[in-house]
């Protein structure tokens, strides 16, 4: 299953919390108009499991593309965060996107 939302706002915390070297969290509403949150949570070492149900969740990643995430956040408008989840399990992915644009468009 999945859902997808316009990120209206984004959060970053450097450092992170819970053993995190830092943390982004989205937030957004999906298309049944619901609020949405996923948490990007940065470490340099010893991915967990991306934890995802509907409404949002959590997605571990290496804190190498932190700063690739912020940039994306900070100059491109609109958004998007998608994720997936297999109901009844603790596997999924999540993801930050732009709507598709012409090449150089405002840069």
């Amino acid at each position: 299953m999945g859902e997808s939302f316009e990120v209206d706002n984004y959060y970053v915390s450097i450092p992170g919390v819970r053993d995190t070297d830092a943390m982004i969290a989205v937030t957004g509403t999906n298309g049944l108009g619901a609020g949405s949150t996923v948490f990007f949570w940065f470490v340099s070492s010893g991915l967990a499991p991306a934890v995802l149900s509907a409404g949002g969740g959590e997605v571990y990643l290496p804190i190498e593309r932190l700063a690739s995430m912020v940039d994306l956040l900070r100059n491109e408008s609109p958004i998007w965060c998608a994720y997936d989840w297999d109901a009844g399990h603790t596997d999924g992915s999540a993801r930050l996107a732009t709507s598709a644009e012409p090449p150089g468009e405002g840069e």
